[in-house]
């Protein structure tokens, strides 16, 4: 499933769909586009391509979810690691006055994205977590 949270981004996964589809590969099967008013899915991992548009790949019943949150665990703490740096940087003392708008405008995008991947992160370790908890009753 791809999660678009804006129109645009939105219009162009719908139009591109047996594209995208044919350069997935034989494993999947269909996939779904999913805009902002959907709500996400449960079970998925999931990755982040930007800050707007997210894929979803139902792992249910397919990989060791063990190792699966094992290696999001890394992911997601690489992932803080990342935008808590951004983040110092762009709220450090005079960094706004001594940057230009395009250079401001740029670091700014890169926190938005490094937040989004971080959540992204923690939510897929939610669902992951949820699942081995199903897994193990």
């Amino acid at each position: 499933m791809i999660y678009c949270s804006n129109l645009s981004q939105y219009q162009v996964a719908r139009a591109e769909i047996n594209s995208i589809l044919s350069l997935s590969g034989r494993s999947i099967i269909s996939i779904e586009v999913l805009n902002s008013e959907d709500s996400t899915p449960s079970g998925c991992a999931v990755h982040m391509v930007s800050a707007t548009t997210t894929v979803f790949l139902d792992v249910k019943g397919h990989v060791a979810i063990d190792e699966l949150i094992r290696k999001t665990r890394a992911k997601q703490e690489k992932a803080t690691e990342i935008a808590g740096k951004q983040l110092a940087r762009v709220t450090a003392e005079g960094w706004s006055e001594k940057v230009s708008d395009a250079v401001r405008t740029a670091e700014m995008s890169r926190l938005a994205e490094a937040e989004a991947e971080m959540q992204n992160f923690t939510a897929s370790l939610s669902q992951f977590e949820t699942l081995s908890l199903k897994t193990d009753a």
